[in-house]
């Protein structure tokens, strides 16, 4: 059904609210606020306010307004209209329809859909059939491979796209029919005890069809044209999510009173519950369903060599282990030992993918530095490379993750130098980090280009630990660089009452980019009277920052942090602005979290010039 064909039903449904309703005398209904959700492995709910805008004796216009809440990243609106008439021809029955439009954003994409239904209500029976009507869109799987190319490692060292069929996301079409029924004239412990079974299917082309049924059963308590609530499970079982069980609760607030207000749910009569029913909130499914497409490629299976981003040649890949041969090969089967880079015997060139494996134990640097050259990339099995590849006649972006085993990296690199130097559009992605030195620099340099430091773990032990960083990044003016620190983590394992900084990021402008979100620090908070200031127990510090910029919208990036046990947490030291009003503690304690078990700083500004 296109849209023009739903958009007019829609006119005339609203045409028909007054049409039928003309001559009756209006009666009060109250609004409800519905709260209803399920929880099984995941939590979802459902928010939503069911609003009467034309109420009589016997008929109710009404309409549904609803929000998904969950513990993923989607968000899904519905917004319903519908209408109910208590039937002159059969006693205690309702009539009703409704017509919905829903929004879901999912995968980095908009979702919509229409949803039709209608119902058969009685004081104790259901009978209600809904159909879903997505739009017809479709999106790329945007995931750690693009559709159903894959990237991977060619006996050649090489890293190769290996192209697959085309696999999207899409909105799918769906019915279902549902008849159950609510025992209210028994006396025993069923009383107000609903019954459920329902039958569905959704389908969409090149998308494997879902079919299959449910089962809910819940208990009522309360008033039942006041507050009332229901508890209950759910099982759901189908050919493609498999079966599942799940609590559900639902409670129902009314704003204002009704005919049968103050009628206890257990004493009231079947006239009462169908007029109670006449603002009961529609049933439907919860979901606009999203599921996985396939489109057949004629290139499935070839192979596209990926190039070195730097050099005119193919990208390579460096295997490094605790035992590898000093003079091997660098692949998986015949890797190196870090000392081959270290005394340059193997010097992988600009560009190139060096990946750590921990099959053989800890890799050590003891006192040394790993230098990376322009665009080389240093990962383990948490992180990922991203690489540039030419599919057709555009290039695409992939990220590439390791199958190895998780690689600690030890040493203790001090004095200014780090364990790691990166130098030009580099990244350090999924490894532990350990620093054992007294003055410990971890990722330290001053860099230009691009660095992209993240889901790296830091670690710092030495027991009688001074000043340091986990990592520390210079962009010397004029280059303009930009740097993205994410979902690290920072653990000081010692009892030294003296703490380095997690972060310290310096000498930039707003032409440059700055990007530090959703890593957690812990463990950075100390009693020595000498450290206790911002310069040395931040956990976040940022240093000699020069903008114009007059908006909350910073080019500094800090939210989703999670910041425990430390005495500052986001500083700025010298700190040059023109608008030095702007409220900038209030902006980044609203973007991050912050615990400790003392009073902090959360935020601090340190010598603003004008």
């Amino acid at each position: 059904m296109g849209k023009k064909v739903m958009y007019t039903t829609l006119i005339l449904f609203l045409i028909l609210a007054f049409a039928f309703s003309a001559s009756a005398e209006d009666v009060e209904r109250a609004a409800r606020f519905n709260i209803n959700g399920r929880t099984g492995d995941d939590f979802i709910g459902q928010a939503g306010i069911l609003y009467p805008i034309r109420s009589e004796e016997n008929s109710l216009w009404y309409t549904d307004l609803r929000y998904r809440m969950s513990e993923d990243d989607v968000d899904e609106w519905n917004f319903g209209l519908g209408y109910r008439y208590k039937q002159d021809n059969a006693k205690n029955h309702i009539a009703g329809a409704y017509l919905f439009r829903d929004r879901r954003e999912e995968y980095d994409h908009y979702w919509d859909m229409w949803t039709v239904g209608g119902e058969i209500l009685t004081d104790q029976w259901d009978f209600r059939i809904n159909g879903y009507i997505a739009d017809n869109d479709k999106t790329l799987a945007p995931d750690a491979v693009v559709g159903g190319n894959s990237v991977e490692v060619n006996n050649n060292r090489e890293l190769v796209l290996v192209l697959g069929n085309e696999v999207y996301y899409t909105a799918m079409d769906g019915l279902d029919i549902e008849v159950g029924k609510r025992f209210t004239e028994t006396d025993s412990i069923f009383k107000n005890v609903g019954v459920y079974a329902k039958l569905y299917r959704f389908f969409e082309s090149d998308t494997p069809t879902i079919t299959g049924r449910q089962i809910r059963v819940d208990k009522k308590f309360g008033d039942i044209n006041n507050i009332n609530w229901s508890i209950g499970a759910r099982w759901r079982d189908d050919n493609i999510r498999e079966s599942e069980t799940e609590a559900t609760f639902a409670v129902s607030i009314p704003f204002g009173k009704g005919s049968a207000a103050g009628k206890d749910i257990k004493d009231v009569s079947p006239e009462d519950i169908i007029e109670a029913r006449m603002t009961e909130q529609p049933e439907r499914d919860l979901d606009v369903v999203v599921g996985k497409s396939v489109s057949e490629n004629a290139a499935a299976g070839q192979e596209i060599i990926i190039k070195n981003p730097v050099l005119e040649e193919s990208l390579k890949v460096w295997y490094v282990t605790k035992n590898g041969n000093y003079t091997g090969e660098g692949s998986k089967n015949d890797p190196i030992n870090i000392n081959s880079i270290l005394d340059s015997i193997i010097e992988p060139k600009p560009g190139d993918i060096i990946i750590l494996s921990g099959k053989d134990g800890d890799i050590s640097l003891s006192t040394r530095e790993l230098a990376l050259e322009d665009s080389q990339q240093l990962i383990s099995k948490r992180g990922y490379a991203v690489v540039k590849a030419e599919v057709g006649e555009e290039y695409k972006l992939f990220k590439f993750k390791p199958d190895v085993e998780q690689a600690t990296l030890i040493g203790e690199a001090s004095g200014g130098r780090g364990m790691i130097s990166p130098s030009k559009n580099n990244v350090i992605s999924g490894i532990n980090l350990v620093n054992e030195s007294t003055t410990p620099y971890t990722i330290a340099q001053y860099v230009d280009g691009h660095l992209n430091i993240n889901n790296n773990n830091f670690y710092f032990t030495a027991e009688n630990i001074e000043e340091g960083f986990g990592i520390h990044a210079y962009g010397p003016k004029p280059t303009v660089f930009e740097i993205n620190i994410v979902d690290n983590k920072f653990y000081n394992n010692t009892t030294s009452s003296k703490r380095p900084t997690a972060i310290l990021v310096g000498n930039f402008s707003s032409k440059d980019k700055i990007t530090i979100t959703g890593n957690e620090i812990s463990g950075f908070k100390t009693t020595d009277d000498y450290f206790l200031n911002p310069e040395y127990t931040s956990a976040i510090r940022l240093k000699n920052i020069y903008t114009s910029n007059t908006s909350d919208d910073y080019f500094i990036n800090i939210k989703d942090n999670h910041i425990i046990d430390y005495n500052y947490g986001i500083v700025f030291e010298s700190y040059n602005h023109d608008n030095v009003s702007l409220s900038i503690e209030d902006y980044y304690q609203s973007k991050n979290i912050f615990e400790s078990t003392v009073e902090v700083d959360e935020v601090k500004i340190m010598e603003i010039f004008e």
